[in-house]
């Protein structure tokens, strides 16, 4: 006879036992590589009592059990079965086809879930098929889903999502032979959080997915938890100015004409064009980690050789408040790293008030500098959507995506209600605003309020700077700070 597994083969056996009535027990197995390859399974009988030399000191014997029964059953691992690797054997039933496409939407290698099946069944010769007939399963359902061509899947795909969602949105730009050139798409949750959040905003294409290298542009922001809220999204073809004319025109034809205030963007002439273009009143301001990244593509000489220039440039970026000031150490660091006749710093200079924190500390940007925002959103998509992917599965996965950063705020808003904010010392003010913030915006709140709190002013009233003003002296842990009234 044969058996699926050793435990189909021991319930058999019970199961005879029970009928003719004896009781079976397991004898030890011999095992290769951990495998059992063989056992017997054996009468409770079997075998006779050895001598016992305490028996004799027992006024009552022990009580006789074994009769040498030889009722047995022995099993074998057939290493020359491999019926499930025959064509004519191999079948996906419905239930695994159901959990193939299951594992497969949430991201789950093909390779894994034959594993896991493998172990489900006790062994992937159990499964009922091989490696290779999930992924053609796979295939199979990619190509049926395709069956009338791409432009008419993604079509379909979004009149479903409008069905389900009222206010969901696409718009699809065309070239002169009627072909999908840019896709821009965005939800019901999306324009309601714009429309809290969408003051300030980042823009990002840097990113490219679909097995075509297809470049990714998707608007971002801040919710009041500071974890990043999606505005909008858009599979582009190209990245010229018409093109990002024809989104940003796009984008605030949905979003009612409200234009943020500051959006921040990568170094890109195309993006810098169409914004003028479209957006002028909007504030632009540069990814200040493209800078950084570009700098080391632009002066790696200079990184290589000069140490502490990194230290210098951040400097500019992030610490320095007073624009004059800003001017005299960008001529220091000029002149000391003889960079005088490099293009690439004369152009950063040119667009300092974009980037550098003396030029924008007076526009509205809520503590954002890049696209990348607080979380490396990039490191998310990477893990979510690789460039292998096909259209299906990219969409696929770009909901997972947005269903994971919508459950973040879940579990924010759950926070808030159920723990309280940590205060750093007793004050009734910070008390108050404990109850009225979110736990990120408090821990902000009470960084600075602890900062002011540590910070003397001392006023030199009997100075006085060229233009007639007093000059304020604010000691700080960073050394003195100037400012001017």
């Amino acid at each position: 006879m044969e058996f699926d597994s050793e435990e189909e083969t021991y319930d058999f056996y019970n199961a005879y036992g029970g009928r003719i009535d004896f009781i079976i027990l397991k004898e030890y197995g011999n095992k290769v590589n951990g495998r059992i390859i063989s056992r017997a399974l054996v009468c409770s009988k079997e075998g006779l009592k050895g001598t016992n030399k305490r028996d004799v000191f027992r006024k009552t014997p022990w009580v006789e059990t074994r009769t040498n029964c030889c009722a047995r059953m022995v099993i074998r691992y057939d290493k020359t079965k491999a019926n499930h690797m025959m064509p004519s054997q191999r079948r996906i039933s419905s239930v695994q086809a159901i959990d193939v496409e299951l594992v497969s939407d949430s991201g789950v290698p093909a390779c894994n879930a034959y594993e896991l099946m493998g172990r489900q069944t006790g062994g992937k010769e159990s499964v009922g098929h091989l490696k290779v007939d999930l992924k053609n399963y796979l295939r199979t359902r990619r190509q049926k889903e395709f069956l009338y061509g791409k432009a008419v899947w993604l079509v379909n795909y979004f009149k479903t999502r409008g069905c389900e969602d009222p206010s969901f949105f696409y718009s699809l730009q065309l070239d002169t032979e009627q072909m999908i050139t840019n896709i821009f798409w965005l939800d019901c949750k999306m324009i309601i959080d714009y429309s809290q959040f969408g003051d300030v905003i980042s823009f990002d294409t840097t990113y490219k997915v679909v097995h075509d290298n297809r470049p990714f542009a998707i608007f971002l922001g801040m919710n009041h938890h500071r974890e990043t809220v999606m505005f909008g999204a858009a599979l582009m073809y190209d990245e010229t100015a018409d093109s990002f004319v024809w989104l940003f025109e796009t984008f605030l034809k949905v979003m009612g004409g409200k234009m943020p205030k500051t959006i921040i963007t990568d170094q890109d002439a195309a993006i810098a064009k169409a914004l003028k273009q479209v957006i002028s009143v909007t504030k632009h301001h540069l990814c200040v980690w493209h800078l950084m990244n570009n700098a080391q593509k632009n002066i790696l000489f200079i990184y290589i050789c000069v140490k502490g220039i990194k230290n210098v440039i951040s400097k500019l970026m992030f610490q320095i408040e007073e624009e004059d000031y800003f001017i005299r150490e960008w001529d220091l660091m000029i002149a000391e790293y003889a960079v005088a006749s490099n293009k690439w710093f004369s152009t950063l200079l040119d667009l300092r008030h974009k980037w550098a924190l003396s030029f924008v500390k007076h526009e509205w940007s809520a503590g954002m500098s890049s696209t990348q925002l607080s979380d490396n959103f990039n490191g998310q998509l990477k893990y979510y959507l690789s460039r292998q992917l096909i259209l299906l599965e990219f969409f696929t996965h770009f909901d997972r995506l947005l269903s994971n950063k919508r459950y973040k705020e879940c579990e924010a808003e759950y926070g808030l209600v159920e723990r309280q904010s940590e205060l750093k010392t007793k004050c009734h003010i910070l008390r108050q605003v404990g109850k009225m913030y979110t736990k990120a915006i408090f821990q902000l709140f009470q960084e600075e309020f602890l900062a002011a709190l540590a910070s003397q002013a001392v006023i030199s009233c009997s100075d006085l700077d060229n233009n007639g003003h007093h000059v304020y002296k604010v000691p700080g842990e960073d050394g003195v700070q100037h400012h001017c009234e």
